[in-house]
This record gives C-alpha cells, sequence and structure tokens, in this order.
C-alpha cells in the first residue's frame, strides 16, 4: 500500500490494549456516494453488508457487495466504499488488532496460523459470500460477535475470542499460498542453517587446533 501520508490513516480507537476489538454500526447517508471514505489502520477487520449493495475497495482491488456478503480487511489495507446516490447502505464492521491472538509465547497457534497471514505468506479472501456453506458458517459467527459485543454479559470476551479463532479457522482452511514469499522465507531459513552449520564447523575446528 503507498501511505503517502498519514492522513488516511484512521484516528478511531477499536478497543483499548485490554481487549483491542470493537464493534461498528453504520447507516451511511444516502445523499452521497462515499459511503466510507478511504482509510488504513493496522488492525484487521470483517465488515458485513446489513442492506444495500456498493462498490468495496480494498487497495486496487473493487468488490462488489450485497447484503449479508462479508469483507475481510487485512492490517493496513486502504479501503473505502462507494454506492449510487439513493441507495440505502448500512452495516456493521468487527475491527480488532491481532494482538488479540496472540498468546506473546510465540506459541504453535501463532507461528502456524496467524504470522503466516501478517507475512503475506497466507491470503485470506478478501470477499466471502453467504452462499457458501463455509461462508455462512463465517456470517454466523460474525453476527454471534455483534450480538455478544452489545449485550455484554459475564464472559463475553471469552465466546468473543473464542468465535474469531473459529472465523480464522474457517479462513485458514479458504487461504491462498503465497508461493513466491514461502519460496523466499524458505530459502531465507536454509541461508541462515547453512551460516549456522559453518559457524559450528569452524568452531569445532579451531578446539582441535
Amino acid at each position: 500500500m503507498g501511505k503517502n501520508s498519514e492522513l488516511l490513516k484512521e484516528k478511531l480507537p477499536h478497543g483499548n490494549v485490554l481487549f483491542p476489538l470493537m464493534v461498528h454500526e453504520v447507516s451511511s447517508n444516502p445523499k452521497i456516494t462515499e459511503r466510507l471514505a478511504c482509510h488504513w489502520h493496522t488492525e484487521y477487520e470483517f465488515l458485513v453488508i446489513t442492506k444495500g449493495c456498493a462498490q468495496f475497495q480494498i487497495e486496487n482491488q473493487i468488490i462488489p457487495v450485497k447484503e449479508n456478503d462479508i469483507v475481510f480487511i487485512k492490517s493496513d489495507d486502504l479501503h473505502a466504499i462507494t454506492t449510487t446516490c439513493g441507495m440505502p447502505l448500512d452495516f456493521y464492521a468487527i475491527v480488532f488488532h491481532p494482538d488479540l491472538l496472540n498468546s506473546h509465547l510465540g506459541d504453535a497457534i501463532w507461528q502456524k496460523y496467524i504470522e503466516p497471514v501478517n507475512t503475506g505468506l497466507l491470503f485470506f479472501p478478501s470477499y466471502i459470500s453467504p452462499n457458501e456453506n463455509w461462508g455462512m458458517a463465517l456470517l454466523q459467527n460474525l453476527n454471534k460477535i455483534k450480538d455478544l459485543f452489545e449485550r455484554k454479559e459475564m464472559g463475553y470476551e471469552l465466546l468473543i475470542k473464542c468465535a474469531i479463532y473459529e472465523i480464522w479457522y474457517i479462513l485458514y482452511t479458504h487461504a491462498a499460498q503465497n508461493i513466491s514469499a514461502h519460496e523466499k522465507d524458505q530459502t531465507h531459513k536454509i541461508t541462515r542453517i547453512k551460516s549456522m552449520i559453518t559457524w559450528l564447523q569452524a568452531i569445532t575446528l579451531n578446539l582441535f587446533l
């Protein structure tokens, strides 16, 4: 993404450091075409259209969306929504920081399922249709998160985090691998291993001299 200025970075807080997640419900102004101004943020975002249809832009990609369609926006991606004047358009967005999924221990879950998305080794689909069985499962979980967040009953944070992990699993099973990035990462790892072997061989040789 070409961020020539910090002007497009969203300043709106999404939760707090203890629970970095927020649900935003929007009933857009039908008198204008731009329903969501172009911006970016470091958080992940799931956006669900609840009324109307529009054009969703993520970086250079234009996605036609309608009621119950889901859009996934990864960290730092520019995105915006436009539609025709007079068209009603409502949606809600679940926005959360990657730290919400981080155990802070670099465990297998983070290394195998979260980090590859952060680094671009895996691409989650940007557009998800509820017409697919897995898309409907995704929509149901997102609606569940929205409902839990609104009610804020005891333990809601636990249930929200469980639902996000289930969503992540669904998306992971439908992710596309960035082959070039994967090969680059593997080459880097091999180079590091070779360097380590050479270093160990040099130490071993010096011990016997």
